[in-house]
């Protein structure tokens, strides 16, 4: 089935980066009378190889009256090769959200994430990490011999490259992609809110005194045992949370007083990883202010790269 465009609905999808701000504008944009947000955050729908619009539908409230119907799943930009044609033969009038961050910090922060989801061993230090994952990028070694059985925690420094990404989105997406540097988020949200809403063709007077809280910022429970019941619950009940977000809030809120403190160690870079990440990011970076351009409205200022 078609559905009819102009009168029906119309889709928006963030999608990407990880760790860049995408839980927090999907849960601001879920508030918005306008918007139907998917029943779970990252749907991933089309990372798999055959989509529909009515397959596609069926992962969105049918009681909504939103007509704006939007998800976020960030690992739809690092697999932009198979996922923008999908989504481009699927809903061939989506407009798409990439909020895009200094890839340097964002691979620090993925990692501080990944170890307090118990993805990554205790015993990987970040440095460690730096130098398995450019082994296994350079070809030096295999997955059969990392700690992972899953590449997709091998393949965190290619998904840095936003450039070589949203060039398949921009082929096939064009003015539809809108492009966000995270750090403007964070020092403007109201006005990066609006700027949206506008793109989106939704009231944007909505978020002029709204309260922008942070969403899916990392925490490390002092209870393991208990952190790990705590993620198995969150994943069960995250269509009913989503349709109550305040009420989440008030959960994770009293969670994290109730098993906080506990934090991740050899979670920082030594200036040697660093200046590593920064060579292997540089010529994209430079290709990434470049695509901003006139999109962005202040100077692309990432610290260890200091583009402008």
């Amino acid at each position: 089935m078609r559905y009819p465009r102009g009168g029906g609905v119309s889709y928006f999808i963030i999608g990407g980066t990880e760790k860049a701000g995408t839980t927090s504008v999907f849960e601001y944009f879920a508030l918005h009378p306008q918007i139907r947000p998917s029943l779970r955050k990252e749907t991933d729908y089309f990372r798999q190889p055959h989509c529909s619009e009515d397959g596609y539908r069926a992962l969105f409230s049918q009681n909504d009256s939103g007509q704006v119907l939007m998800e976020a799943s960030p690992g739809y930009l690092g697999l932009a090769r198979d996922v923008a044609p999908r989504i481009s033969a699927t809903l061939p009038d989506c407009r798409l959200l990439f909020i895009l961050r200094d890839p340097v910090e964002r691979f620090q922060s993925s990692y501080r994430f990944h170890r307090s989801k118990f993805f990554i061993p205790d015993w990987l230090g970040i440095d460690d990490y730096v130098q398995l994952c450019l082994a296994y990028d350079e070809g030096r070694i295999e997955l059969k011999d990392t700690p992972f059985d899953n590449p997709w925690f091998m393949d965190v420094l290619p998904a840095g490259r936003y450039a070589s990404h949203l060039q398949h989105y921009l082929e096939h997406f064009d003015s539809r992609v809108l492009l966000l540097d995270f750090n403007q988020l964070n020092r403007e949200p109201a006005a990066v809110m609006q700027r949206l809403c506008a793109a989106l063709e939704i009231d944007g007077d909505f978020f002029r005194d709204f309260d922008f809280f942070r969403a899916n910022t990392t925490f490390q429970g002092r209870n393991r045992w208990l952190h790990r019941q705590g993620m198995k619950v969150n994943h069960a009940l995250e269509p009913v949370l989503r349709r109550h977000p305040r009420a989440k809030r008030r959960i994770v809120s009293l969670y994290r007083k109730l098993n906080g403190g506990g934090t991740p160690e050899q979670a920082t870079l030594s200036p040697t990883s660093a200046r590593q990440l920064r060579d292997y990011y540089a010529d994209d970076v430079a290709q990434v202010t470049a695509l901003l351009g006139s999109d962005a409205t202040s100077p692309l200022q990432w610290r260890h790269f200091h583009a402008a």
